[in-house]
């Protein structure tokens, strides 16, 4: 089974997708949502985990073509930036991805400045969750493995997360429309 220690070195067996949907599962059950759980309630949930406040800041620019979120810690706080012209839902899919790594306590780098278009936006500081770097003949080259388990366990909590709290407010109204 899959330990996610933080190091990839010690990551000897590579997890199934029925794994990594079960440990997201896992991560769900623990959040101990309520029913009326909102976006607000969820960064809450996170904040609590990762023991300082959570922002959102719209962000973006020409530079911002594939990167679509990053979440950057500082000391002070962590900031979801997200890019400011896509739609709401994808704004709230992006931002629950970020908040995913943050309820896994994922790994992050401390590459940010070389390797995120973001920081050309603001002053953060050089934390980036979810996404792992190693040096190779003083080259930074993402270890295509581990970060695929990283982003595909996000991905599904942020799923799990977003069912949730799109889901329909009054069950009986739903049942009348099948």
């Amino acid at each position: 089974m899959y330990v996610n220690s933080g190091d990839v070195r010690q990551q000897t067996i590579w997890p199934t997708a029925a794994q990594i949907k079960q440990r997201s599962a896992d991560k769900f059950s623990s959040l101990d949502l309520t029913p009326d759980a909102d976006l607000a309630y969820v960064i809450r949930r996170a904040e609590e985990r990762i023991g300082k406040p959570i922002r959102i800041e719209p962000v973006g620019n020409e530079k911002w073509e594939t990167l679509t979120a990053l979440l950057v810690e500082t000391d002070e706080s962590a900031n979801i930036l997200i890019r400011h012209d896509d739609s709401e839902i994808y704004q709230n899919h992006c931002i629950l991805h970020e908040l995913a790594h943050v309820i896994y306590n994922h790994p992050g780098c401390r590459t940010a400045k070389a390797t995120a278009p973001a920081m050309a936006h603001s002053d953060f500081s050089d934390k980036v969750r979810g996404r792992i770097l190693a040096l190779e003949s003083g080259e930074l080259t993402e270890i295509e493995g581990a970060s695929a388990i990283i982003e595909g366990e996000a991905e599904s909590l942020a799923y799990l997360l977003a069912r949730r709290l799109l889901r329909p407010r009054h069950q009986a109204d739903e049942r009348i429309f099948g």
